[in-house]
């Protein structure tokens, strides 16, 4: 008897077999390639473009690699051998073709990280630019309007009234015994209540309206194309917003409260200076009347603002 060899010899029609079906399936594979290619939107372009020969490279790599993987799976010793003569053919054609590729692969990326770059820069700027223009128009401690923006747009809304002939009205309010608090329980708690304050106010307004924080305890209110009667209103609605607000002192005898004087115009200012101090005088003549009173304004507009 002939002793029986070590190694198992792969039966010819069994290798056949493999071939044709390793071949079938990168057939396969390049056709379904080559259909994306023709059916894709806009491909023609990206094929003439200077990136595709980094892309349909590795595509026929990924193919290549599924059909040796197939292979393997079919007969593994088979497929070691496929896979070990794809890699004896394919690493010294890398070698000798990567140093001519380099310089492009490298002037690809560095041109793919100074897009990301810019992407990053220009977004930075803009959020750069927003904080910038917040805290030009923005008060710091309340967040809502400062007075260089209050008077920025009550001066646009007069050009507005000025060409259209719209109305509105400027409403000033101050915090009656305000002082008393800050003294007795800190700026702390004093900057707690303003802050409190304004979010209740925003609140209580239309999106149209504005809320600026002009003084200390001072704050006032833009209300466009608003008569005299509905500003009232706002201003009575407001002043029981205020009076409503407990900011849980241990002494109940502090409460808050706000005096608000009222000018309209163009009934009682046709400039940003004349509608400002009509609404400041309305004001103080509320605070000295008693804490929480409406005071509107009956001061005729100047001669120069008119003229």
């Amino acid at each position: 008897m002939t002793a029986k060899s070590g190694r198992r010899r792969i039966e010819p029609d069994r290798f056949r077999r493999i071939a044709v079906t390793a071949a079938a399936f990168s057939a396969a594979i390049g056709l379904a390639l080559i259909s994306l290619v023709q059916w894709i939107p806009g491909f023609e372009g990206f094929v003439n473009s200077p990136v595709f020969p980094y892309v349909h490279e590795p595509l026929e790599l990924v193919a290549v690699i599924v059909a040796l993987l197939a292979a393997h799976a079919i007969n593994p010793k088979t497929g070691r051998l496929a896979i070990l003569l794809f890699l004896f053919l394919s690493i010294p054609h890398t070698l000798i073709e990567l140093p001519t590729r380099l310089p492009e692969l490298v002037r690809l990326l560095f041109t793919a990280a100074g897009g990301l770059f810019g992407v990053q820069l220009i977004a930075g700027r803009k959020k750069m630019e927003a904080r910038l223009s917040e805290l030009v128009h923005s008060d710091p401690l309340t967040s809502v309007a400062n007075s260089r923006h209050f008077h920025a747009e009550l001066g646009r809304h007069l050009a507005e009234n000025r060409r259209y002939g719209t109305c509105g009205a400027v409403l000033f309010l101050d915090l009656d015994g305000f002082k008393a608090i800050n003294d007795r329980f800190g700026h702390s708690i004093g900057d707690q209540i303003l802050r409190g304050l304004a979010m209740r106010l925003q609140r209580e307004i239309r999106d149209t309206d504005l809320v600026a924080r002009v003084g200390g305890d001072e704050f006032a209110i833009l209300l466009p194309h608003a008569d005299a009667e509905q500003a009232r209103i706002v201003a009575e609605r407001l002043s029981h917003t205020v009076t409503s607000i407990n900011p849980r002192l241990d002494d109940p005898s502090l409460r808050l409260s706000a005096s608000f004087g009222m000018a309209r115009y163009p009934e009682n200012g046709a400039s940003v200076e004349d509608l400002v101090t009509a609404a400041d005088k309305a004001m103080y003549r509320a605070k000295q009347g008693g804490s929480g009173g409406v005071v509107i304004s009956d001061r005729l507009p100047t001669k120069e603002a008119l003229g």
